[in-house]
């Protein structure tokens, strides 16, 4: 199973193991990894992400791409109102969810850019979570990522009335000829 880095221990590594548990004649190997994975080279049976149009997928839910920053930051710097006030906030980028400076908002259901100048890019999530924890910027996640820091308030969202939409959550996995056998004999089952 594949599945992103900040998702193993929010979400993934809880559900492996209940899964484990119940199922005692499985075994899994979990990579967590921050980029695509090619499922047929690499031997993975099973991916938790945004797929492409070659896998079989099951819907598992729907994650929001918000944008956040500290109250600290918010208190210091203010708050933007409208998408285009982002470009006089310092942004902290991350390159495996927003590879690109451009940041893509709604404004009364039409799709608006808006191309950014970050002061940070990082590699990891869990690094730009906490740039943005820390007061640094303002920062735009999945929803997931920044969920714990936006409940117990070391986070807060902006601009949430101009979000594109959620986009959903798939369990994909490999059909056909190339599909894992683990999953085709039936030992990967949904509800």
């Amino acid at each position: 199973m594949t599945a992103p880095i900040l998702f193993r221990g929010l979400y993934g590594t809880p559900v492996v193991t209940e899964y484990l548990g119940r199922y005692p004649e499985v075994c899994a190997s979990c990579f967590y990894l921050d980029r695509m994975v090619n499922m047929l080279e690499e031997g993975v049976d099973v991916a938790i992400r945004i797929p492409d149009s070659s896998m079989q997928v099951i819907c598992v839910g729907q994650i929001r791409r918000v944008i956040c920053a500290s109250p600290s930051y918010q208190s210091t710097h203010g708050i933007p109102t409208f998408p285009d006030d982002l470009l006089e906030h310092a942004i902290v980028s991350s390159s495996t969810v927003t590879p690109s400076p451009e940041w893509k908002q709604m404004n009364k259901g039409v799709a608006c850019r808006v191309r950014l100048q970050p002061r940070m890019v990082t590699s990891t999530n869990d690094s730009t979570v906490r740039a943005g924890a820390s007061g640094f910027g303002l920062t735009r996640l999945l929803s997931y990522q920044v969920a714990e820091h936006l409940r117990n308030g070391k986070l807060k969202t902006v601009l949430a009335d101009f979000e594109p939409p959620p986009l959903p959550i798939h369990v994909a996995y490999r059909e056909g000829r190339r599909a894992s056998q683990r999953v085709s004999s039936g030992r990967v089952t949904h509800r």
